[in-house]
């Protein structure tokens, strides 16, 4: 599928633009045909025969797994996420960064954070932005299990397998939502069937043609990547020439970051 290095750099794009594509139509139609399985807020004063304000449990309440610290969707929220979350997992899929991102460099948070609420936000752009983080994480949730079963050990705690890990349901939170890449297990099934060689080349290809930096981005870059590359490089500030794709990425938030403060401080004077 992949050219060998020598072909016109024309030719390369074209056929990794052409693999990106198949990877989301392949992701896509597993989605549509795997079981999916219905996410809520875990609360602590639940029991067996109550939920919420004295409301009985019904069948499908029994079967859905609960999620500590989930924030509890809106109405207009959980209406997109009972109805239309099929499209707007397709719409995700679709997304030329999130194409990207399976099989490129981006770190789970830049997945979670920025880019699926990015497709969110455009899609329903009558959404809060409360509304928009609601319907992202059961969006990223519903990626994460569809189709996965949950197995019971001999204790009787109950995992799931979730990007590239199984996890307890007892130990299932908000705080891990967002560290989980949706796409891990898509991602390791292709770099297992690609040489290192040829999976270099489609992530060189991908970080050559990156659009402009969102603000989004360039914060989450700055605030939380950048601190863990000075720790692990001596203190030292990562530049646009870092041989490492993530450092360059953060350098050029860094960079982006700069331009916009200059561009504040101009229009203050």
């Amino acid at each position: 599928l992949i050219p060998c290095p020598d072909a016109a750099q024309d030719d390369v794009s074209m056929a990794v633009n052409d693999f990106l594509k198949a990877i989301s139509a392949s992701l896509l139609m597993e989605q549509v045909m795997a079981p999916r399985w219905p996410f809520k807020t875990k609360r602590d004063d639940e029991d067996d025969t109550t939920h919420g304000r004295g409301k009985k449990r019904d069948k499908d309440d029994q079967h859905s797994i609960e999620v500590e610290g989930l924030p509890t969707p809106t109405e207009r929220a959980q209406a997109i996420i009972d109805n239309d979350l099929d499209t707007l997992i397709a719409s995700t899929l679709s997304d030329k960064k999130i194409r990207e991102a399976i099989i490129g460099t981006d770190t789970a948070e830049m997945i979670t954070q920025v880019y699926i609420p990015k497709v969110v936000k455009e899609k329903y752009p009558e959404l809060t932005e409360e509304e928009v983080d609601q319907v992202s994480k059961h969006a990223i949730l519903t990626i994460a299990t569809q189709g996965q079963d949950i197995t019971v050990d001999d204790n009787g705690n109950k995992f799931i397998r979730m990007a590239n890990r199984f996890i307890n349901l007892d130990e299932l939170s908000i705080n891990l939502i967002d560290s989980i890449n949706p796409f891990q297990r898509a991602y390791e099934i292709l770099s297992k069937s690609l040489t290192p060689e040829v999976l270099h080349t489609i992530q060189y290809e991908i970080e050559s043609k990156r659009e402009d930096m969102t603000k989004e981005e360039a914060i989450l870059l700055f605030t939380k990547y950048l601190p863990k590359w000075k720790e692990e490089h001596d203190g030292r500030v990562p530049t646009l020439n870092e041989p490492d794709a993530n450092g360059r990425r953060i350098a050029f938030a860094i960079d982006y970051l700069r331009k916009l403060k200059q561009q504040y401080l101009a229009k203050k004077r």
